[in-house]
């Protein structure tokens, strides 16, 4: 059986991810990293029951996390 997932869906999750990562590699709050780390576990979970693979996700938040990582340095510049 083919899992379906809108692309409204998987962006949503991505962006998640992608923010959840940026807030745990830049925080000094460690109850927040431990959360952020705790949502993007929680996140990939959903991904088993969508059409998209594990490393297919990874891929995009990784990707969409590097990209926020750039937008944060040119606003900082």
């Amino acid at each position: 059986m083919v899992k379906l997932t809108t692309t409204l869906e998987i962006n949503a999750l991505v962006e998640m991810a992608a923010h959840a990562r940026l807030v745990a590699s830049q925080s000094n709050n460690m109850d927040l990293v431990i959360a952020s780390g705790e949502l993007v576990k929680s996140i990939e979970a959903m991904v088993d029951k969508t059409s998209y693979t594990s490393a297919e996700f990874h891929r995009m938040s990784i990707d969409r996390y590097k990209k926020l990582v750039e937008e944060q340095t040119k606003d900082a510049e």
